[in-house]
């Protein structure tokens, strides 16, 4: 079977449940913090006007929905220590695949999560000296689906977006990498048209369109 060899200029990957495995990690953080403030966090209700906040508006917004005034630094802080506290694990073939792509072409980790705790995330599994660029939610004015982290990241990395592959695993990411204009990986289950679709990191139909050696090559 001939597989359509995606562009050589950078890859581009999501972080959470892409690399690293973080299911649940954030209903688990605001559960554990509303507790802490005699509140229940209902994630129909509340989640997704929290989703790709930064750090200092999602402070604010909790402020708002704790009804805690003047406590906007403690609360984001407080979320970040929950998000990091717990152990980190990477996702089947993530240190795999990116040891074998490591300085063959630019890497980068885009995210909607803040920064500072995607870097926390790539330390703690072992990948993070191996990408060249690391942005979130708080380095772009708009977070996934729109395209600005993924266009941000190619800037940095210098290539053009048509030249770059972005790995992703959820339909906000899939549909910001392709507003972007790169040639797109979908990795697991999600039902969103990608240009490759692949069970997970270590299918060797990714690896040779990324033009790297498997262990079935």
């Amino acid at each position: 079977m001939t597989i359509r060899r995606a562009p050589r200029g950078a890859v581009v990957f999501d972080c959470d449940n892409t690399l690293v495995a973080t299911l649940g990690a954030w209903e688990r953080a605001y559960t554990a913090l509303f507790a802490g403030c005699g509140r229940v966090f209902d994630p129909a209700v509340h989640l997704g006007g929290l989703v790709g906040m930064p750090l200092e508006p999602l402070g604010r917004a909790l402020v708002t929905l704790l009804d805690r005034p003047g406590e906007h630094t403690a609360l984001s802080a407080r979320m970040v220590a929950l998000l990091t506290a717990n152990e980190t694990r990477p996702m089947p073939y993530a240190v795999e695949l990116i040891a074998a792509l490591h300085g063959t072409r630019p890497l980068a980790v885009v995210s909607n999560t803040p920064r500072v705790i995607v870097r926390h995330y790539l330390t703690a599994v072992g990948l993070a000296q191996a990408f060249d660029a690391v942005l979130g939610c708080d380095d772009v004015a708009a977070p996934k689906p729109a395209p600005d982290v993924y266009r941000a990241a190619c800037a940095i990395l210098g290539v053009d977006p048509a030249d770059a592959v972005a790995v992703e695993d959820c339909p906000s990411g899939l549909a910001a990498a392709t507003r972007a204009g790169l040639f797109v990986v979908r990795v697991g289950a999600t039902a969103v048209p990608a240009d490759l679709a692949v069970a997970n990191l270590g299918d060797p139909t990714l690896w040779r369109a990324l033009g790297v050696p498997t262990a079935q090559s």
